[in-house]
């Protein structure tokens, strides 16, 4: 009894180290998608917040969408797209490396959205929370 119940719980630990490593790569909004869960607006930042060069052009090069988004995900697929654009000129002016606009501006934003259950912003008002706090970083930010 005791080993099946220790199968039991490293498997639910093989789980919980997935989900870590997904979160510190910056894929956990895509993890979530690809188990069919729901994805929360904190979720969405993750990618910006943790992911690396090649995940934010993978992100910027989905093409801006002209019409309404058809589904939520296309929603929510299009405002990363434009949000990662965002990042990738942020980081093209030289004053700061993606690590360090990550670690001071994004990171933060990434745990307060967490904090907040009950919001659910749409995708636009989740673009303008996050550019927000990238004009307000830009503004503190002294080279």
């Amino acid at each position: 009894m005791w080993r099946a119940r220790r199968q039991t719980e490293l498997a639910g630990q093989d789980e919980l180290v997935l989900e870590c490593e997904a979160f510190l790569s910056g894929e956990y909004a895509q993890g979530l998608r690809d188990g069919d869960r729901d994805v929360p607006a904190w979720a969405w930042l993750n990618a910006l917040a943790h992911g690396n060069d090649r995940q934010l052009a993978a992100l910027a090069s989905e093409e801006p969408r002209h019409e309404p988004a058809s589904t939520p995900a296309d929603a929510w697929q299009s405002a990363m797209a434009l949000l990662a654009r965002e990042v990738q000129c942020r980081v093209a002016e030289g004053r700061q490396t993606l690590a360090e606009l990550q670690r001071r501006a994004l990171v933060p934003l990434e745990l307060d959205f967490a904090s907040r259950r009950s919001w659910r912003p749409t995708p636009a008002m989740f673009v303008g929370a996050v550019r927000s706090a990238l004009h307000q970083h830009r503004s503190s930010h002294r080279t």
